[in-house]
């Protein structure tokens, strides 16, 4: 797990014109350890990766190249995808030139701060899904519950259906030399119809928020304005930057609002549910001995009738209200 660490120190590092293509491979190095559960979105991962170690392997080929023509369809369609792959990604960095690695990435809140690598791994897999595709992923518990990471569960959920989270026991990665509590996330990336309609609900809940608070948002500023202006003619310089930190304050926490409303009312009017699974026996101890299982039919299963995870997890994507917990008194 050694490129983990090298990424989190390299992304601040700028793009210079003579090392183009290194920034490119410390650009799509995170996706050595995606796996995504999509056959042809996972090729696509892995030659990604490929291309930016053994960058002349595509260069000028082309579907005329006698070479193209001998290969059968399938290779032939794959080195089209490993070239247009390689070529895209080229072109992104090449616009970069001077600008940190972060700068390529949508999620960093800045582009010269340091990024957490899952983070970017979330953005690049779900960038490299084709619409519908899936994705399994294994992420730290914080991701799911910090508040600070807000933001990246948006982004995700802006982009596709949640479709599961399996919380893993403190010790599953712990004989790998990590002790962070993890989870399995599952997503399904939005076709472009599911895509459109989310967007068209987001904007029409956001505009709904934004007139409800419109007339306050606008008293309030004015009051605010007319009262720093009078400071700046007074000349109260303290006065003035108290109103003007005050405003700001203002600002920020009606923007807060307006964003924790909007997304409240986009979840009930783009409503589904999400499979969760609290696992305690996932097939490996904390020194790394084999261990009963209970994340999908095998073997080594805990011993009783309960069934596997996966088992559950077809059962509630088939009929998920059966899963759903009654209210007192109904």
């Amino acid at each position: 797990m050694n490129h983990i660490g090298r990424l989190n120190v390299r992304t601040k590092r700028r793009i210079r014109k003579n090392n183009v293509e290194a920034a490119l491979e410390d650009a799509v190095y995170i996706q050595e350890s995606v796996m995504v559960m999509d056959a042809a979105v996972s090729v696509a991962v892995h030659y990604h990766i490929h291309l930016a170690r053994a960058r002349h392997a595509v260069i000028g080929v082309s579907a005329e190249d006698t070479a193209v023509r001998k290969l059968p369809e399938a290779s032939t369609a794959l080195l089209l995808v490993e070239r247009f792959l390689y070529t895209e990604a080229l072109a992104r960095v090449r616009a970069a030139v001077d600008k940190p690695i972060a700068s390529l990435f949508d999620l960093p809140k800045g582009k010269d701060s340091k990024t957490k690598t899952e983070i970017l791994f979330i953005e690049r897999c779900l960038a490299l899904l084709k619409p519908g595709g899936k994705l399994g992923i294994v992420l730290p518990e914080g991701i799911f519950n910090n508040p600070s990471l807000a933001y990246v569960r948006e982004f995700c959920e802006n982009r596709a259906f949640i479709r599961a989270v399996v919380s893993l026991p403190q010790e599953t990665f712990i004989s790998s030399g990590a002790s962070v509590k993890a989870s399995l996330l599952f997503m399904q990336k939005f076709s472009e119809k599911e895509q459109a309609d989310f967007d068209t609900k987001q904007h029409k809940a956001n505009r709904e928020v934004r007139a409800k608070y419109a007339d306050a948002i606008a008293g309030e500023t004015l009051k605010l304005e007319t009262a720093i202006a009078d400071a700046m003619k007074a000349q109260d310089t303290e006065k003035r930057k108290g109103l003007q930190r005050e405003l700001a304050e203002y600002q920020k926490r009606m923007a807060d609002t307006i964003a924790s409303e909007t997304r409240a009312l986009l979840k009930e009017r783009f409503p589904y549910p999400v499979f969760l699974y609290e696992a305690e026996r996932v097939g490996i101890t904390a020194t790394g001995d084999t261990d009963q299982n209970e994340l999908f039919p095998n073997v080594n299963q805990p011993p009783g009738d309960g069934k596997t995870c996966l088992e559950l997890y077809h059962e509630f994507r088939r009929n998920p209200k059966a899963f759903f917990i009654r209210e007192a008194g109904r």
